[in-house]
């Protein structure tokens, strides 16, 4: 093998490298943006809903967010799937109430 072979082969193994590096990169940035997009789109589900409720029961906004976490941790739905119930009027605003529950520690 000659060194022109050993440097070619060394040239073609580096470009290799950083095409491999580079599309990790690229990966990585849109599964990073991808999670940022579904963050968003919950946040915005959740304030929805608590607008709802609010705006149905007269509470506050913080008082509506309350009322979302207690219906999730009493019923072991998740918050977003609470808030998407309410936006989608698969369970009405107006007749969530707080649901009392004991904090331990």
């Amino acid at each position: 093998m000659t060194a022109y072979n050993v440097d070619t082969g060394q040239a073609l193994a580096d470009m290799a490298t950083i095409a491999i590096l580079q599309r990790r990169s690229e990966l990585d940035t849109q599964r990073h943006n991808d999670q940022r997009q579904a963050a968003l789109e919950t946040r915005i589900v959740i304030e929805q809903a608590k607008a709802m409720i609010a705006q149905r029961t007269g509470l506050t906004m913080e008082q509506a967010f309350s009322v979302l976490r207690s219906h999730s941790l009493h019923c072991g739905i998740g918050l977003i799937d609470i808030a998407h119930d309410v936006v989608n009027a698969r369970v009405s605003a107006a007749t969530l109430e707080p649901i009392p529950y004991i904090r331990i520690g």
